[in-house]
């Protein structure tokens, strides 16, 4: 049995969701301890929560301790995956967060796998949009061969949640290595601006959306075509999520969510800086996708090579608790991920 140790590195979720992702594509028994440390609330939350209960659900494995708050976990897989997925979510936790485990595990399924998601928030702080996970992750996974479709039934902000989504994952026979090495030109810069339908009068999402391509092109001389669009949630919210594409593969994406006190001028423009940032630090992928990437990266039989421009803690974790199922290990050296 693996033994992970929760409080390592940053000390947050992304440790609990990839190692019961990689507990399931494995087949490796695990023991994580200390879960969500380093957090000011400690212990398992619902998306957490609902996330690994899923792959335990989807693997016919064995979990035990799984409950809110708690602070460790084991978890036996099992090795009959089946072929249909439900989350539901209570709260107004992420439902991209509660989406990322059963992705891990869905690699040893090889089949396709439908997913429901009731409830949850699909924007949320601290955790990938919905629109990111469709638009920019799902995208790099697709390079490696793996495919996903995407149904947003209702979307969910914030204190309320209550989204309603659907995703079909289509994992490979094996996964292809991804080799992004050199950047090349920008081939094509786009996004999607949203806001919940009670900020419409103030026009949240055209605001952010003019903000952002406006640092854009100031800072990289290209224009984006970021569309707008109003939802009907029950609670009040906005998000900006951009994608940039380049001549050579790479793909980088950012996003922002709208926040109380903070303008959507300003919700647009770090939206924008985060993704020139990543570009101009000579990256084929951006600093978020990169964390969520690397599990896939050790599930494949094939090399890979990636460029960063910034290694972020949630990056750092996770290659430490990959490392723990796979006798390869990943190498850094001059803002270069190597898997060999």
């Amino acid at each position: 049995m693996i033994e992970i140790d929760g409080s390592h590195g940053e000390g947050g979720g992304s440790i609990i969701r990839t190692t019961i992702g990689l507990s399931a594509a494995t087949g490796r028994a695990v023991r994580v301890k200390n879960i969500r440390k380093g957090r000011v609330q400690p212990g398992l939350k619902e998306q957490h929560l609902q996330g690994i209960r899923a792959v335990s659900e989807f693997c016919n494995g064995k979990l035990k301790g799984a409950e809110l708050g708690s602070s460790e976990i084991t978890f036996e897989p099992g090795k009959e995956f089946s072929d249909k997925v439900r989350i539901r979510i209570e709260t107004a936790g992420s439902v991209g967060l509660a989406l990322q485990p059963v992705m891990i595990a869905a690699v040893a399924a090889r089949k396709e796998v439908k997913i429901e998601v009731n409830g949850g928030a699909t924007y949320g702080k601290w955790a990938p949009p919905i629109d990111f996970v469709e638009g920019v992750f799902s995208k790099i996974l697709g390079k490696m061969g793996y495919a996903t479709e995407f149904e947003i039934k209702r979307h969910g902000f914030y204190p309320t949640g209550g989204a309603k989504v659907e995703v079909i994952l289509k994992p490979p026979d094996g996964l292809k290595g991804l080799n992004l090495v050199e950047q090349g030109k920008i081939e094509n810069t786009k996004g999607i601006s949203v806001a919940s339908e009670h900020l419409q009068k103030q026009k949240v999402a055209e605001r952010q959306k003019i903000s952002a391509r406006q640092e854009i092109f100031k800072q990289l001389k290209v224009s984006s075509n970021i569309k707008t669009a109003y939802l009907k949630t029950e609670s009040t919210g906005s998000a900006i999520t951009i994608c940039l594409t380049t001549q050579k593969g790479g793909i980088l994406g950012s996003s922002q969510i709208g926040e109380k006190n903070l303008r959507a001028e300003i919700v647009g423009k770090q939206a924008a800086q985060s993704l020139i940032s990543d570009f101009q630090g000579g990256a084929t992928i951006d600093r978020h996708s990169l964390d969520q990437i690397i599990p896939f990266l050790l599930l494949s039989q094939f090399n890979s090579s990636l460029k960063f421009s910034e290694l972020t803690t949630h990056a750092l974790s996770n290659i430490h608790v990959a490392e723990q199922f796979f006798s390869k290990k990943l190498k850094i050296s001059e803002k270069m991920l190597f898997k060999q």
